[in-house]
């Protein structure tokens, strides 16, 4: 039996907390512009972190790799990257 689709979410509605190994689906309408859109995508998963981690999204560790931005940090328990 195949496992049911996670829910979209359409931004700026904020996803609650899924549990470890759920995944969640945010559309994000961005600019037409790559860079613009790397950014504003960057600035919603650093509010989305930071609202499920109780802290400012600044203070995450942030690390950027050759395929994007990576979360260093820990989220209820597990390892994002």
């Amino acid at each position: 039996m195949k496992p049911p689709e996670p829910p979209i979410f359409s931004w700026p509605q904020r996803p609650p907390r899924p549990p470890p190994g759920q995944p969640v689906l945010i559309r994000v309408a961005t600019a037409p512009r790559r860079p613009t859109a790397r950014q504003e995508m960057r600035m919603v998963l650093r509010q989305v972190l930071a609202e499920w981690s109780d802290g400012p999204g600044e203070q995450r560790p942030w690390k950027e790799t050759a395929l994007g931005p990576v979360y260093a940090g820990r989220l209820g328990g597990s390892n994002l990257d």
